[in-house]
């Protein structure tokens, strides 16, 4: 009898063991998930859009839209757009039919359909015009307009942009200019498939 308790002690003993490696590992297992989505978490409350007008900040207002980057996959041609939004003002990026969007590019140049690369403000309430006319000025090439857009981050896999721009916005309608410097941004990247 008394080997019988022995082996009944050293197998509670070897069970209890084995119930303490599987915790281990859970909570192991746990904390590692909890770290990543602290990460994701962390990556995604960095998100900025920002620029200056004639030397006067912005920067996107996440109580009117979040700023975004989309790329429209069924739409011809095929652009990559980039937004954002304040309770005064909106800006607007269109890229468009490009093999690859890491790298420089010019508003006014054209893809290789011979359609513009373009950027776009506009003055209203929460960056809506009242007329899209008199209240938007464009950077595409028309009348000394222009400017570029440095994309150095284009990942896919981890929904985000990073980039820099800046340029001359035009309005024909009253022959005026606005020039855009110290753009930036950090933003999700999404694909839209309608």
């Amino acid at each position: 009898m008394e080997s019988g308790i022995k082996s009944c002690t050293k197998n509670l003993k070897l069970m209890t063991m084995k119930i303490q490696s599987i915790l281990v590992a859970c909570s192991l297992v746990i904390s590692l998930a909890a770290c990543k989505n602290d990460e994701e978490s962390n990556a995604t409350s960095q998100y900025f859009f920002s620029w200056k007008i004639d030397g006067v900040e912005f920067q996107a207002d996440t109580t009117i839209a979040n700023p975004e980057a989309v790329y429209y996959t069924n739409a011809f041609p095929t652009p990559l757009v980039i937004d954002g939004y304040t309770k005064t003002l909106s800006v607007h990026i269109n890229l468009l039919e490009e093999s690859s969007y890491l790298g420089t590019f010019g508003f006014g140049d054209q893809d290789n359909n011979n359609n513009l690369h373009y950027a776009l403000i506009s003055y209203g309430p929460d960056g809506n015009p009242a007329d899209y006319n008199d209240d938007s000025w464009f950077a595409n090439g028309v009348k000394d307009s222009g400017g570029t857009i440095t994309i150095t981050e284009y990942d896919m896999t981890n929904h985000r942009i990073t980039g820099t721009f800046e340029g001359s916005f035009y309005n024909s309608y009253d022959d005026t200019y606005k020039d855009v410097t110290d753009g930036s941004f950090f933003l999700p990247l999404s694909t839209n498939n309608n």
